[in-house]
């Protein structure tokens, strides 16, 4: 948790949000897109709160002005492989700064904040994200390493995977939800896979029931699982978060105005489906938590090409599958119609004991659930 009350300068505190300032964070969000290539906004509501905590142990600050609050960030942390070790990470989210508060720095007593806050709890290395052409995060966040450093570490690729036409999907697989009955082997899967990535998530020892337990709308059928035979080859998680988290398009590049605007016309004569314009809400499902056994990446693909097909039946726009750009995962969406969103991985450590485990990261694939963002 954060650290009580700290005074930054005259008529302005941060302090740590409480449950009656959802209203207000929802607000805030509003007021703050994530302006990049592709600009969106992210809609909090009903409950601004239940993505943080999605994300894991969590606490939010809040920069208090003038009888409202006009900043917001929040600090989560779960347990993650880190160098094949198994520890506590951090995550720095929901940096927001309202429009009329930007540039006094305010972002900066913010994060110094959390700085302070950290620093007196375990050492962990912490990551934080960056939309594509977001300068003003991307240097917020790099001004904030003035203290703690800082490194780059990966590029990721979202996916955003077009329902356009139906896909082909092998018929010597058996695709069919995740029951009860099958959570050992799944659970077992996901651990052996997830363990090789920098960052990512554990599964053993209850952290996948700690996982969907703090994923509101998912339960264990909201897994994909590939038979082949009796032997599990693939899992992959959808996560449909339209009840607290919606996603509006507020501008995108020429080029895929352009795409989508041919498309749209296209569809009025032809089955395919309408994809969002500018103004519209997203409708989507992400895919989370994605494995396959060695050697069997391609029955990954034709889980990821089931689940396109299932959001052309429900009309949706897309489905959102990510993962950093030198991951041979990249392979599962070969051939499928799809826009790109990217985004940078930025990392650093709240205290010096920490420094060493982000030094002995080196050369690694990462992990990140864009779902959580």
């Amino acid at each position: 948790m954060g650290q009580g009350t700290t005074s930054v300068e005259r008529g302005i505190r941060v302090r740590e949000a409480r449950p009656e300032d959802n209203r207000f964070l929802i607000d805030l969000s509003e007021q703050c897109p994530m302006q990049a290539d592709t600009s969106l906004l992210i809609e909090r509501s009903p409950d601004f709160f239940a993505l943080s905590n999605a994300r894991g142990s969590s606490w939010t600050a809040v920069v208090e002005a003038g009888g409202r609050l006009v900043a917001c960030a929040s600090v989560a942390r779960r347990p993650a492989w880190v160098s094949g070790k198994r520890m506590e990470m951090g995550v720095i989210a929901d940096v927001k700064v309202s429009p009329d508060h930007r540039g006094r720095g305010v972002a900066g007593q913010l994060l110094t904040h959390l700085v302070q806050a950290e620093r007196a709890r375990a050492p962990a290395v912490f990551a934080g994200l960056t939309a594509a052409g977001n300068q003003s995060i991307d240097g917020m966040l790099r001004s904030f390493g003035e203290m703690l450093p800082l490194n780059r570490l990966a590029t990721f690729t979202s996916y955003e995977l077009l329902p356009l036409i139906p896909l082909r999907v092998r018929k010597d697989l058996l695709i069919r939800p995740a029951t009860e009955s099958d959570r050992s082997v799944m659970v077992s899967l996901l651990s052996r896979f997830h363990r090789s990535y920098c960052f990512g998530p554990v599964f053993e020892d209850g952290g996948f029931e700690a996982q969907l337990a703090r994923s509101p709308g998912m339960d264990i059928s909201s897994y994909w699982l590939a038979f082949r035979g009796n032997v599990l080859e693939a899992a992959l998680g959808t996560w449909d978060q339209s009840a607290f988290k919606r996603i509006r398009v507020l501008s995108m590049p020429s080029s895929m105005r352009l795409a989508v605007e041919s498309l749209r016309k296209v569809s009025a004569f032809a089955p395919l489906p309408k994809l969002p314009t500018v103004g519209d809400v997203l409708r989507l499902r992400y895919l989370r938590h994605a494995a396959h056994l060695p050697g069997k990446l391609d029955s990954l693909s034709a889980l990821v090409r089931h689940c396109v097909n299932d959001a052309r039946k429900r009309e949706d726009h897309f489905v959102l599958f990510t993962c950093a750009d030198t991951d041979p995962l990249a392979g599962a969406v070969r051939g499928i119609p799809r826009f790109t969103y990217r985004y940078g991985l930025t990392a650093g450590c709240n205290r010096p004991e920490a420094q060493p485990l982000l030094e002995a990261i080196g050369d690694q694939t990462f992990y990140d659930d864009a779902s959580l963002s």
